[in-house]
């Protein structure tokens, strides 16, 4: 069989009978999704589930009310719906307020974070509370800096709603406001620093989709091993396919019109690639412009 059929194959969910020793196709089951996740990117991080803090372990589950502080030294990012990315760096707190199919709200103590809302899983309001504002989207790149006297919110992507007392603000592309406590909300352009932190989130994105699509493809463990046993090929293989996918050496149409079915997870890895190749070319747009 040729190999990148059989990654195909895989990725689609569906191996061959002679793997999974039934006749015709064998379907595998989308297993359910895991709603917020933390993943440790470096150093040490503490979780606080009503309980006081302790030491957080990476791939730990999250639930509503807990709350995330990262230390001086670490950053770490909270997967929602294996898909919505929420970065926390150096010397940040923040709490998860509520998590729904049709509504994330994660309130901002202090510190800095990046959000990037995919909304692979559907259409969902987004919020981030900070001590002094409110910003409410639906997909979209943007990056908060915040403490109890002011919130910076800075946008990449997409248009965010800042609301503080009686304002209501749009931040749009290559905006940033400013809201201190007692004054009205401020528009300015965005400084070097925040160019830099988008131009480092949109590269951590990407690696972080592609670790999530692998995610994906290796729920299915047990018929994964067993076909690269038979068939000779590694993980590695699928990655180099993959990226030749996101650089676009291989023809994402053509890959789609060979798979047999398209179960959730099938639809979802499809959705994460698109998600990648746009980020490469926002990244090459954004350079050109510089």
């Amino acid at each position: 069989m040729n190999k990148i059929l059989l990654v195909i194959l895989i990725i689609s969910g569906v191996i061959a009978a002679g793997i999974a020793g039934f006749a015709g196709w064998f379907y595998i089951a989308d297993m359910s999704v895991k709603i917020a996740t933390l993943s440790i990117e470096k150093g040490q991080v503490q979780v606080n589930p009503g309980s006081g803090w302790m030491m957080a372990e990476d791939g730990m589950n999250l639930k509503i009310n807990d709350k995330i502080k990262t230390l001086a030294d670490s950053t770490a990012s909270i997967i929602l719906y294996e898909s919505d990315i929420f970065r926390l760096d150096p010397n940040t707190e923040v709490s998860l307020k509520e998590i729904s199919s049709s509504k994330t709200t994660v309130r901002q103590e202090s510190g800095s974070t990046w959000t990037k809302v995919a909304s692979l899983s559907g259409a969902r309001s987004y919020e981030v509370e900070t001590p002094t504002t409110v910003a409410t989207v639906r997909g979209t790149e943007f990056g908060i800096d915040a403490d109890a006297e002011k919130a910076d919110i800075f946008v990449s992507e997409g248009i965010v709603n800042a609301q503080s007392e009686q304002e209501s603000v749009d931040v749009k592309s290559d905006e940033k406001i400013r809201k201190k406590i007692g004054q009205k909300i401020e528009k300015m352009r965005l400084d070097e620093k925040d160019i830099a932190k988008i131009n480092a989130n949109k590269l951590r994105d990407i690696e972080r989709f592609k670790e999530l699509r692998m995610e994906i493809i290796s729920k299915h463990r047990n018929l994964l091993a067993a076909a690269k046993k038979s068939y000779k090929f590694e993980d590695k293989d699928i990655e180099d396919y993959l990226n030749k996918i996101d650089n676009e050496e291989v023809s994402e149409d053509e890959v789609i019109s060979k798979l047999p079915i398209r179960t959730p997870s099938v639809e979802k890895a499809i959705k994460i690639t698109r998600e990648i190749k746009k980020l490469k070319k926002a990244m090459l747009k954004r350079q050109s412009n510089q």
